[in-house]
């Protein structure tokens, strides 16, 4: 099917198209805020469990320091060479392990729990924390507590790790009607910056008489290193052609602007987006063929063959960048407003 605007003449950039990078990078950046380095410090606990008051178990381990960000110098020959701005921090399985150990510290339980390495039953042995991207890192860790199943499960419910939000509890394992475990899981609110996510997950299961056996599993998962190509240099462009399709419509739109202002706008969305996380098997809806997914094509003069592509990805979500015709680690982020706004088309879905 024709698209419509292909690349030929820039188009003069007015006033009103810089204010509507502007207003969509903003919007852009409040997209972005589900995918993008998040910034915040890690409790710490007491490592300690007094009286009636639940308080995490020994055992806490001090958080490490975090990764520097990334280099500041970029090198290179190519259009991207340069130094980019202060860009998003990468984690790495050392931070993302100790920051497991961290959370596993954090749990409350009743007074009497007390750690059983290797004490499971079972069912508990048998439990897998699910799927584990080549970015992310598992650590568990066992209790005995006293208490029945669902009391303990019920104690977790109500008595959230600092710093956590409750994301719900469950039953599983049902054999001759009766429940044989109860989980209850958490997330982190705040990830230190470098991390994309993390969950704590509790599996509670009857180890005796008025004893109960719990596995913790913390999965955390890391925002990986950027590669210093994809880092876009504004001042080595001299146009980038804007190219999305309106909601509904098979037909694209495409636009060149020259305006470095849009171009440093546009450079600047880009390079502040963190590597996107490999989180493992996914499963990807059907999409309809012939739709044109948003796209930025940075070129170092108006009608030049694009230099730097990033294309705006669904499944999985991110954005894929190609230098000089060859692929980079995706991005954790969103292009599709800043594009739509450019280019007049309004937002889709609405």
């Amino acid at each position: 099917m024709p698209r419509a605007g292909m690349l030929g003449r820039p188009v003069p950039v007015r006033v009103a198209t810089v204010r509507a990078v502007a207003v969509a990078l903003a919007g852009a950046a409040v997209l972005a805020g589900c995918g993008s380095v998040r910034y915040g410090t890690a409790g710490t606990g007491t490592g300690q469990s007094t009286g009636n008051v639940a308080t995490p178990v020994p055992g806490h381990v001090a958080i490490t320091p975090y990764p520097a960000p990334v280099p500041s110098e970029v090198t290179g020959t190519g259009p991207t060479a340069g130094t980019p701005p202060a860009g998003p921090y990468a984690g790495s399985r050392a931070a993302a392990l100790s920051l497991a150990r961290d959370l596993l510290s954090r749990v409350r339980f009743p007074p009497g729990a007390r750690h059983s390495p290797g004490a499971l039953p079972g069912p508990l042995r048998k439990i897998q924390p699910g799927l584990i991207g080549a970015d992310s890192a598992d650590l568990s860790a066992s209790w005995q507590v006293p208490g029945t199943m669902a009391g303990i499960a019920g104690f977790l419910s109500t008595h959230v790790p600092a710093g956590m939000s409750y994301e719900g509890r469950g039953q599983a394992g049902s054999v001759g009607g009766a429940i044989t475990m109860e989980n209850v899981s958490y997330e982190l609110r705040s990830p230190p910056r470098g991390i994309y996510q993390a969950r704590l997950n509790l599996v509670v299961a009857a180890a005796g008489q008025g004893v109960s056996a719990v596995r913790g599993d913390a999965v955390v998962t890391w925002y990986p290193a950027r590669s210093a190509a994809e880092y876009v240099s504004p001042g080595r462009f001299r146009a980038v052609t804007v190219t999305s399709a309106a909601p509904g419509s098979a037909r694209a739109l495409t636009r060149t602007f020259t305006s470095p202002a849009v171009i440093a706008g546009l450079a600047a969305l880009l390079n502040h987006m963190p590597a996107r996380p490999e989180l493992g098997p996914v499963s990807c809806p059907a999409i309809i063929v012939g739709t044109r997914a948003p796209t930025l094509e940075f070129a170092t003069a108006p009608g030049a063959r694009p230099y730097l592509v990033a294309v705006q990805s669904r499944c999985p979500a991110g954005v894929q960048v190609t230098v000089n015709g060859q692929p980079q680690p995706g991005l954790a982020g969103d292009i599709s407003l800043t594009a739509d706004a450019l280019l007049g088309i309004g937002p889709k879905g609405a």
